[in-house]
């Protein structure tokens, strides 16, 4: 019989070694290098089946020939690479896959195989230039693939370098998208990036995306609870119920699907189902410390202080290294205004997760609310880490550490809510007393009133930490508004006294102060607020008006309307029960136009209102302010524990509930009362208004 030529003989080694075939292949190479030993096509496939099988120093001495035989064969070098990094030779593996890139500049494989060594190796710097320089040579999908995963394994020094490394990943893994729309990997990579960048509805597309690749149905039932997740995330709480019921469907036994629905039930205010589902896992996994966690939680939010204690001692009997449960027993003392014992249950928790934001936090809040701004200040820092707290502004410029200011120039920049920014801002004249220059870049509604205020410092709209208004070169040191308090109110006595700070438009405030005058035909001029539409703190800052009504019968008062938002309901019901009248002036929305609000704060000769930002509105421009508290749970810390007064406002006065169990808006309304009888009769005025 006649031998077919080598060719024919490597034609059909390669197509059985296609097929699978490997030992077909192996002997059908075996036959060509009997008539050609230095064939560096066989040497080359017959390494490639000896590195398949595991026996990568066979494969190696097989490609050495190879390489021996033909030395320009850039698949050679990249076969040796792959031999030798088995072998843990990962420095002369590179070698051999940088001499295959040499060989051909565009060796998809080599790039890959020599990016993944470094990765594996930990020299993630190295990886991320070799897949940047692959990039260029061969911009294909696994390159850009690579080189996101890398970006996201770099270690970074702060948040800030964090985030730009994330934003340079997820630009990566969209390149990936660009060169192969069907890459799945790279969407569900996306997701995750644009998810730990905050940015949950990105990521909810990118994930939709992959969900619509999948095939497999198992992973379809984790992507949509992954789905179902991010819903949550991005607050879109009724479409994550409706998307892990979808993934509960397709697997009833699935806990952490469950553990996920129930999340989002409580989320969405349906407590009652979260809670079945929690007891249910409880049950069923006796080990599963989140669901005991979680649903301590839920009841804790219900008032439930003594179900959820139990719930968090039941997890520690079980894992008394349960840092989380430590911190939820703190917070519910501290909802029940044990705030000394609260921090013991603190102390706990940061001994078992020492960099725990939310517990620092915590810790911290519980100190300044009990005055100790010496030991409170410093953890104050972590709320930059929390779920529910904007990020810290990147550097440069450095962030100001109580050095002197001294012609130098410090930016101060807003965070939290309205009404934090206005009363943080009374530390502003300190600061500028300090420093060579200040500027500020507050909320976009406060500009007209911190310009009218603080002559001399450069006041700017902010519209989110990723736009700052100024740039690195325009300042020296920035700090956060919340922050001053670290150097400029380290005790109680450096409380300045003052008649308020923040100026309304005095044309306005004139013309509405003649108005309510008119109106008001003698009586005192009483301005009203009853609640807050803050998601997490809203309850403990609310009333019910139809509570008020000890104070809206007090003689000798006209009453205005001062509540944002819609609330003709709760002035109709009032109007219904007590027949007095509350002012709604229409000329005035706080929530469209915030100066107009100063103004009409400013035209009022007392406010009597919960903790919401009418307090702050008024009692930060002198006006006599009454602040209506809970006894402890909602009560936030900048009010103190106790106090009657505020160190912030000298013009406020603080009416506080006795107990957690009273009603506590009916409760203290009753005595507010009682001290506007005492008000109307005492010949009390305006700062600044004589008679």
């Amino acid at each position: 019989m006649t031998r077919p030529p080598l060719a024919a003989l490597l034609h059909q080694g390669v197509a059985a070694h296609r097929a699978g075939n490997l030992a077909d292949a192996d002997a059908l190479y075996d036959q060509v290098l009997k008539a050609d030993r230095s064939n560096a096509d066989a040497l080359n496939l017959k390494g490639v089946i000896a590195s398949a099988r595991g026996d990568h120093a066979a494969a190696l001495r097989l490609l050495d020939r190879a390489a021996k035989a033909a030395p320009a064969m850039p698949d050679v070098h990249a076969n040796r690479g792959n031999a030798l990094a088995a072998l843990g030779r990962g420095d002369e593996a590179l070698t051999a896959y940088r001499e295959a890139i040499r060989l051909t500049p565009a060796h998809l494989e080599a790039w890959l195989n020599a990016g993944g060594l470094f990765h594996r190796a930990g020299r993630i710097e190295d990886a991320v230039a070799t897949f940047r320089a692959a990039a260029k040579a061969c911009p294909d999908a696994r390159v850009f693939y690579n080189l996101g995963h890398c970006l996201r394994d770099l270690s970074a020094p702060d948040k800030p370098q964090r985030e730009a490394w994330l934003a340079d990943a997820a630009a990566a893994f969209k390149k990936a998208i660009a060169a192969d729309t069907a890459y799945m990997p790279a969407h569900l990579a996306l997701s995750a990036t644009r998810a730990d960048l905050g940015d949950f509805g990105e990521a909810i597309i990118s994930l939709e995306a992959a969900l619509a690749l999948e095939p497999n149905t198992n992973r379809k039932r984790e992507l949509i609870n992954n789905l179902g997740e991010l819903q949550r995330k991005a607050g879109r709480t009724q479409d994550a119920v409706a998307t892990l019921r979808k993934a509960l469907a397709l697997d009833p036994l699935d806990t952490t699907v469950g553990y996920n629905l129930a999340l989002s039930l409580a989320a969405a205010r349906e407590t009652g189902e979260a809670e079945a589902i929690y007891r249910k896992l409880i049950v069923d996994e006796p080990g599963f410390l989140k669901a005991y966690v979680n649903l301590g939680s839920l009841l804790r939010d219900q008032n439930r202080d003594g179900e959820a204690v139990a719930l968090f001692e039941q997890a520690l009997d079980r894992d008394p290294t349960l840092a989380e449960a430590y911190t939820n027993i703190g917070a519910c003392f501290a909802d029940r205004g044990w705030l000394f014992a609260s921090n013991l249950q603190h102390h706990k928790a940061l001994a078992l997760k020492p960099a725990d934001p939310e517990t620092s936090l915590n810790f911290a809040v519980n100190l300044l609310r009990l005055g100790r701004f010496a030991e409170g200040w410093a953890p104050y820092e972590n709320r930059f880490g929390t779920f529910d707290q904007q990020a810290a502004r990147p550097a440069p410029p450095p962030f100001w550490r109580g050095e002197d200011l001294r012609d130098k120039s410090v930016l101060v920049w807003t965070e939290q809510g309205v009404g934090d920014e206005i009363l943080y801002a009374s530390m502003i004249p300190d600061l500028a007393g300090r420093a060579g220059r200040c500027r500020i870049e507050c909320s976009k509604r406060l500009v007209p009133v911190f310009t009218r205020s603080f002559p001399g410092i450069s006041v700017a709209a902010w519209e989110s930490p990723d736009t700052p208004v100024n740039s690195a070169t325009d300042v020296d040191v920035q700090i956060a508004i919340g922050s001053l308090g670290r150097y400029l109110r380290p005790a109680f006595a450096s409380f300045p006294a003052h008649n308020g700070y923040l100026k309304a438009d005095p044309a306005l405030t004139a013309r509405l102060r003649a108005d309510y005058q008119a109106r008001a035909k003698g009586k005192k001029i009483v301005g009203l607020a009853w609640r807050s539409s803050n998601a997490r703190l809203g309850a403990g800052k609310t009333a019910a008006l139809a509570s008020f009504a000890p104070i809206l019968t007090t003689p000798e008062c006209f009453f205005v309307n001062l509540q944002y938002g819609d609330c003709s309901a709760d002035i109709a019901d009032a109007r219904a029960r007590t027949g007095v009248e509350i002012f709604q002036d229409s000329a005035v929305d706080p929530l469209t136009d915030i100066d107009a609000a100063f103004a009409q704060a400013a035209a009022l000769d007392l406010v009597v209102t919960t903790s919401n930002t009418a307090a702050h509105l008024a009692a930060s421009q002198g006006v006599p302010t009454w602040i209506m508290l809970p006894h402890a749970k909602g009560v936030l810390w900048y009010w103190f524990a106790r106090r009657e007064d505020s160190p912030w406002y000298p013009s406020a006065r603080l009416f506080r509930a006795s107990t957690n169990t009273d009603q506590w808006d009916a409760g203290v309304a009753a005595r507010v009362a009682e001290a506007l009888t005492a008000f109307n009769t005492s010949g009390a005025r305006r700062p600044g208004e004589t008679s």
